[in-house]
C-alpha cells in the first residue's frame, strides 16, 4: 500500500492517502520554539524543553490518536455543514473530500478540497521570532457565492507535562490566557521548580517571564480568494 511519496523539487514528503495506519510526523522550529506535527494536524508546541515548557496539550497514548492539535474549522453558514482543513478531527468521508499533507523543511501544509471549497493551512515558525504562524488560504471553486465562517483551535497546556497529565483541574487553574487586539497571550500563575518535586509548584518570576509566549491567531494572516 502506497501512502505518499517524495517531491524532490519542493523537498517535501507528500501524504496523499491520508488514512495512514500510524502517525507520520514532522518537526518545525530550529531555535527555542519547536513544534511536533502529524499528518492530520495533531501535535504540540513547546519552548526549549518539551517536558517543562509545554505550550499546547497533547495526549500521545490517547484515543483517537494524536490529539489535540492545530485545527482550522470551516463552516458553511447556509447549510450548517462544517469540516477541517486537515482530515482530523472532523474525519470527512474520503469519497467526498480530498486531503493532502505536505511535510517540508520546518513547515507542514494541510490541503483540503470539499464542498466546492479548496483550503490550505501552513504551519511554520520563523527563524528569528518564537511564534507559530498559521497561514490559511481558502478558494471558492463553485459557481456561486459562499458564506463561510472560519475558526481556529488549539488547547493550551500547563508548562510541566507531568502535572498537566496528572491533574487537569490544576492545569486549568495555573495556566492563564487573555485576548486583546487579535492577540492571544498565554501565561501562567504558577510554574514548577524543576529542582524540587513537580507536585510542589511555586512562583518563579524569572521563568514565568522567559516562558511567556504570544500566539497570533490565524485570522490575522488569513487570505480568502473568491
Amino acid at each position: 500500500m502506497k501512502y505518499g511519496y517524495f517531491d524532490n523539487e519542493k523537498r517535501e514528503y507528500i501524504i496523499d492517502k491520508i488514512d495512514v495506519p500510524v502517525s507520520w510526523t514532522n518537526y518545525i522550529g530550529v531555535n527555542d520554539l519547536c513544534g511536533v506535527l502529524n499528518h492530520t494536524a495533531g501535535g504540540y508546541l513547546f519552548y526549549k524543553s518539551p517536558e517543562y515548557h509545554r505550550i499546547t496539550r497533547f495526549r500521545p497514548n490517547g484515543v483517537p490518536m494524536d490529539r489535540p492539535g492545530f485545527y482550522v474549522y470551516v463552516r458553511d453558514d447556509e447549510t450548517g455543514d462544517y469540516w477541517t482543513l486537515s482530515w482530523q478531527p472532523c474525519g470527512k468521508d474520503l469519497n467526498s473530500a480530498k486531503y493532502v499533507c505536505r511535510h517540508g523543511l520546518s513547515y507542514t501544509k494541510y490541503q483540503c478540497e470539499y464542498s466546492g471549497i479548496s483550503g490550505e493551512q501552513t504551519l511554520f515558525i520563523p527563524l528569528d521570532d518564537p511564534v507559530e504562524i498559521w497561514d490559511v488560504k481558502l478558494k471558492n471553486d463553485s459557481n456561486k457565492k459562499r458564506k463561510l465562517s472560519v475558526f481556529g483551535y488549539a488547547e493550551f497546556s500547563f508548562h510541566h507535562i507531568n502535572i498537566d497529565n496528572q491533574n487537569f483541574q490544576m492545569s486549568l487553574y495555573c495556566s492563564g490566557s487573555s485576548f486583546k487586539d487579535s492577540i492571544i497571550e498565554l501565561g501562567k500563575r504558577m510554574v514548577p521548580d524543576t529542582r524540587c518535586s513537580p507536585l510542589a509548584p511555586h512562583i518563579n518570576q524569572k521563568e514565568e517571564d522567559e516562558c511567556l509566549v504570544i500566539i497570533f491567531p490565524f485570522n490575522v494572516t488569513i487570505k480568502i480568494f473568491m
